[in-house]
């Protein structure tokens, strides 16, 4: 599976131009107050409440990545709501008011799956993955989610084009 890397952060979007079946399940959501490496990643004080939506992403009934996002209570406001009857961030977040948002920045780097993420990827322990970190923005720059993924490296490539 290959994932172009770009400012569309729309994941489901472009697996499926691709002809893949695609699946997210949501693990759960709930509010939380974060600490202050998230609250700096989404300019907001420490301490603030999120929403943490934790998911699992399936293609072809394969699970692909599982991972957590975080979204301020304040620019996102009902997004635990939003999301039911649904498993698309995209169409969640246009019923919270939200429907343009792009990809400010995304951080790879590879690691050990944790002992609960090897069993949601069904991976050995000893398996590496990608582990990608991201925020997307509004138009007007406001972070609205921060996020990170644990994804199998046996089953995904990023493709990185220069502007032309």
């Amino acid at each position: 599976m290959s994932h172009k890397l770009d400012r569309d952060p729309r994941f489901t979007y472009k697996l499926l131009g691709q002809n893949k079946s695609v699946k997210r399940e949501i693990l759960s959501i709930a509010q939380v107050s974060v600490g202050p490496d998230i609250a700096d990643h989404l300019k907001i004080a420490p301490s603030a409440l999120v929403t943490e939506v934790k998911s699992i992403s399936f293609i072809n009934e394969w699970p692909l990545a599982t991972g957590s996002s975080y979204h301020p209570v304040d620019r996102v406001p009902g997004l635990a709501a939003a999301f039911e009857g649904l498993n698309s961030f995209t169409a969640a977040l246009k019923r919270c008011g939200i429907a343009e948002y792009k990809r400010k920045w995304t951080r790879i780097t590879a690691r050990r799956p944790t002992q609960q993420e090897a069993q949601l990827l069904r991976i050995s322990s000893s398996s590496p993955v990608l582990y990608e970190t991201n925020v997307d923005v509004t138009p007007d720059g406001a972070p609205i989610k921060y996020a990170f993924s644990a994804i199998r490296s046996d089953r995904y490539e990023y493709l990185i084009e220069a502007d032309t």
